[in-house]
Protein backbone atom coordinates (compact mmCIF):
# COMPACT_ATOMS: atom_id res chain seq x y z
CA UNK A 1 0.00 0.00 0.00
CA UNK A 2 1.32 3.44 -0.88
CA UNK A 3 1.72 6.01 1.90
CA UNK A 4 -0.69 8.93 1.88
CA UNK A 5 -2.03 11.01 4.74
CA UNK A 6 -5.38 12.85 4.72
CA UNK A 7 -5.95 12.57 0.99
CA UNK A 8 -9.19 14.30 0.01
CA UNK A 9 -11.62 12.20 -2.07
CA UNK A 10 -14.55 13.18 -4.32
CA UNK A 11 -17.84 11.84 -3.00
CA UNK A 12 -21.58 11.76 -3.74
CA UNK A 13 -24.35 12.13 -1.12
CA UNK A 14 -27.94 10.97 -1.57
CA UNK A 15 -30.85 11.36 0.86
CA UNK A 16 -32.45 7.94 1.36
CA UNK A 17 -35.64 8.50 3.39
CA UNK A 18 -38.02 10.87 1.66
CA UNK A 19 -41.08 9.86 3.70
CA UNK A 20 -39.90 11.40 6.96
CA UNK A 21 -37.46 10.51 9.72
CA UNK A 22 -36.46 7.22 11.30
CA UNK A 23 -37.83 7.45 14.85
CA UNK A 24 -36.25 5.91 17.93
CA UNK A 25 -38.20 5.71 21.20
CA UNK A 26 -35.60 7.73 23.13
CA UNK A 27 -33.20 10.54 22.19
CA UNK A 28 -29.67 9.45 21.35
CA UNK A 29 -26.62 11.21 22.75
CA UNK A 30 -24.70 13.51 20.44
CA UNK A 31 -22.23 10.73 19.56
CA UNK A 32 -22.70 9.73 15.89
CA UNK A 33 -24.08 6.34 14.88
CA UNK A 34 -21.45 4.11 13.27
CA UNK A 35 -21.89 3.87 9.49
CA UNK A 36 -23.16 0.77 7.68
CA UNK A 37 -20.52 0.17 5.00
CA UNK A 38 -20.13 -1.93 1.87
CA UNK A 39 -16.84 -1.93 -0.03
CA UNK A 40 -15.91 -3.55 -3.31
CA UNK A 41 -12.54 -3.78 -5.09
CA UNK A 42 -12.29 -4.12 -8.87
CA UNK A 43 -9.25 -3.55 -11.07
CA UNK A 44 -7.42 -0.67 -9.43
CA UNK A 45 -10.36 0.96 -7.69
CA UNK A 46 -12.08 0.57 -4.35
CA UNK A 47 -15.76 1.53 -4.20
CA UNK A 48 -17.09 2.43 -0.75
CA UNK A 49 -20.75 3.06 0.02
CA UNK A 50 -21.77 4.10 3.55
CA UNK A 51 -25.24 4.53 5.06
CA UNK A 52 -25.21 7.31 7.66
CA UNK A 53 -27.84 8.46 10.16
CA UNK A 54 -27.79 12.16 11.06
CA UNK A 55 -30.28 14.24 13.09
CA UNK A 56 -33.46 14.85 11.09
CA UNK A 57 -34.43 18.40 10.24
CA UNK A 58 -30.89 19.76 10.35
CA UNK A 59 -28.93 20.79 7.31
CA UNK A 60 -26.65 17.86 6.41
CA UNK A 61 -23.40 19.71 5.85
CA UNK A 62 -20.99 17.09 4.52
CA UNK A 63 -17.53 18.63 4.47
CA UNK A 64 -15.20 16.04 2.94
CA UNK A 65 -14.11 12.44 2.68
CA UNK A 66 -10.46 11.85 3.53
CA UNK A 67 -8.25 8.79 3.69
CA UNK A 68 -5.33 7.76 5.85
CA UNK A 69 -3.38 4.63 4.99
CA UNK A 70 -0.48 5.18 7.39
CA UNK A 71 -2.14 2.74 9.78
CA UNK A 72 -2.53 -1.05 9.68
CA UNK A 73 -5.93 -0.69 8.02
CA UNK A 74 -6.89 1.76 5.29
CA UNK A 75 -9.09 4.39 6.99
CA UNK A 76 -11.69 6.72 5.53
CA UNK A 77 -13.30 9.66 7.33
CA UNK A 78 -16.68 11.05 6.25
CA UNK A 79 -16.63 14.52 7.78
CA UNK A 80 -19.73 16.62 8.48
CA UNK A 81 -20.98 19.45 10.70
CA UNK A 82 -24.11 19.03 12.85
CA UNK A 83 -25.66 20.75 15.83
CA UNK A 84 -24.69 19.25 19.19
CA UNK A 85 -28.13 18.06 20.31
CA UNK A 86 -29.62 14.74 21.52
CA UNK A 87 -32.44 13.70 19.19
CA UNK A 88 -34.68 10.68 18.49
CA UNK A 89 -35.41 11.40 14.80
CA UNK A 90 -32.82 10.70 12.11
CA UNK A 91 -32.42 11.19 8.36
CA UNK A 92 -30.61 8.56 6.29
CA UNK A 93 -27.90 9.44 3.78
CA UNK A 94 -25.83 7.32 1.45
CA UNK A 95 -22.28 8.51 0.81
CA UNK A 96 -20.44 6.84 -2.07
CA UNK A 97 -16.85 7.34 -3.15
CA UNK A 98 -14.11 5.67 -5.18
CA UNK A 99 -10.48 5.31 -4.16
CA UNK A 100 -7.66 4.34 -6.56
CA UNK A 101 -5.50 1.56 -5.11
CA UNK A 102 -3.22 -1.08 -6.64
CA UNK A 103 -4.37 -4.09 -4.60
CA UNK A 104 -7.32 -5.20 -2.50
CA UNK A 105 -6.60 -3.98 1.05
CA UNK A 106 -8.63 -6.81 2.62
CA UNK A 107 -10.33 -4.60 5.18
CA UNK A 108 -11.02 -0.90 5.59
CA UNK A 109 -12.27 1.19 8.49
CA UNK A 110 -14.80 3.93 7.75
CA UNK A 111 -15.52 6.67 10.28
CA UNK A 112 -18.35 9.19 10.48
CA UNK A 113 -16.88 12.29 12.09
CA UNK A 114 -18.66 15.41 13.35
CA UNK A 115 -16.07 18.16 13.07
CA UNK A 116 -17.52 20.58 15.65
CA UNK A 117 -16.68 19.30 18.18
CA UNK A 118 -14.72 16.35 16.85
CA UNK A 119 -16.50 13.09 17.64
CA UNK A 120 -16.46 9.97 15.51
CA UNK A 121 -17.66 6.38 15.19
CA UNK A 122 -16.14 3.80 12.90
CA UNK A 123 -16.88 0.45 11.30
CA UNK A 124 -14.36 -2.11 10.03
CA UNK A 125 -15.48 -3.74 6.77
CA UNK A 126 -14.16 -6.64 4.67
CA UNK A 127 -13.55 -5.63 1.06
CA UNK A 128 -15.29 -7.84 -1.47
CA UNK A 129 -13.24 -8.94 -4.51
Amino acid sequence: METTTAQEINFKVETINTNGPINFPHPRSTEPFPPIVQSYFEGTQLEVSAIILLPYGQQANFQSVTSNNNTKSLEFYINYLAAEKAVADFAVYQVTFYYPIAANPGTITTFVRDEDPVTSRGTQTSVQP
